[in-house]
């Protein structure tokens, strides 16, 4: 009976791994698809527009406070210390997003806030800069579905 219930319990958990990555998949293939990403990645000096996804998941307070959903808002405006600002969490499912070959942008996802992730991306060459150009995408992900909300530019100074 032991064996039965970790059995169990290890495939439901490996079924929810594979649905999470597939709504991962989803909204780095829409990022890439997207006329914003192919505007920043052609604006950029970069030499190539491959995509490396952090194997970090980052609080939507370290970089939401751009987008106008009221629930994004809320939750900044009421949850965001010092403490979840900086909140950090290794992610085995966002490692395996990245694309293959030379990678020049750099892609940051947040945590699911209210069946939300917020997208961070930036260039490699501006990763440890204080002024630098990044794009921030917005999904709802309800139902296991990427719908895109918002995508914005922001001039980081």
């Amino acid at each position: 009976m032991k064996y039965l219930i970790l059995i169990t319990t290890f495939l439901l958990q490996s079924c929810a791994s594979a649905q999470a990555t597939d709504v991962y998949r989803k909204i780095v293939d829409d990022i890439k698809n997207s006329k914003k990403y192919e505007d920043f990645t052609n604006q950029s000096k970069q030499k190539c527009k491959g995509l490396f996804v952090s194997k970090y998941k980052y609080s939507v307070c370290s970089f939401g406070s751009f987008f106008k959903n009221e629930e994004i808002k809320a939750f900044i405006d009421n949850e965001c210390s010092e403490e979840e600002t900086f909140k950090t969490e290794k992610s085995n499912v966002l490692n395996k997003l990245s694309d293959k070959g030379e990678t020049c942008f750099i892609a940051d996802f947040s945590f699911k806030v209210k069946d939300k992730i917020a997208v961070k991306i930036i260039s490699k060459s501006d990763e440890n800069k204080i002024g630098y150009e990044s794009l921030h995408f917005l999904y709802d992900v309800s139902n296991n579905q990427a719908q895109r909300l918002e995508i914005i530019e922001v001039t980081n100074d």
